[in-house]
């Protein structure tokens, strides 16, 4: 019998933590209740993709980041992109619902989280390392980059970044954008 490690332990945990929140917001997407939004849901898949770690999702050793997020805020909620550099992607809303595990089951998801990750990688350079992690104001955009030195993020008026093409963080919200699309066309189903 294999010993487990308690490395190992951790990232079963997670996942495990990770599946069965993601359940509950499948399930609720489902079943079409209309029911109020848990905000304490929306706040503690955001904040374990912040916490996370490259040991804790069980990846290798890397100078790419464990994750990359995007918070786009509007006036009525905020939706946050979260991919990790194993290609898992998740979207998450915070009026309610979301989307994981899509880079498992759909590879051009996939190859949007990991195009997230390389392009977050090369933004470090325009962010700021930071311990706290608030949500942007309606019409902003905030970024979070976790690596092995800790978090780093920077935000701007989303309408700036989508209107200049020159703008130093265009790359990562296109980059973000592609998640989005590729979820919404793994939705769709084959056209």
């Amino acid at each position: 019998m294999k010993t487990l490690t308690p490395r190992t332990i951790v990232a079963v945990a997670a996942v495990a933590v990770a599946c069965v929140i993601g359940l509950l917001i499948v399930g609720r997407m489902r079943s079409g209740q209309r029911r109020a939004a848990d905000p304490a849901m929306y706040a503690g898949l955001r904040t374990m993709a912040l916490s996370a770690s490259r040991q804790s999702l069980g990846l290798p050793p890397s100078s790419r980041p464990a994750v990359a997020l995007m918070d786009i805020a509007t006036d009525e909620y905020t939706l946050t992109v979260v991919a990790t550099d194993d290609g898992s992607a998740s979207l998450y809303f915070s009026n309610g619902g979301g989307l994981m595990g899509g880079g498992q089951r759909h590879e051009a998801i996939r190859r949007a989280a990991l195009e997230m990750i390389g392009v977050a990688g090369q933004s470090v350079p325009q962010m700021a390392s930071v311990t706290e992690y608030p949500l942007p104001g309606a019409g902003q955009t905030s970024f979070y980059v976790v690596t092995d030195a800790g978090v780093l993020s920077a935000t701007a008026p989303t309408r700036r970044i989508e209107g200049d093409r020159s703008h130093p963080l265009r790359a990562l919200y296109a980059a973000g954008q592609d998640v989005i699309t590729q979820y919404r066309r793994s939705q769709q189903g084959p056209s």
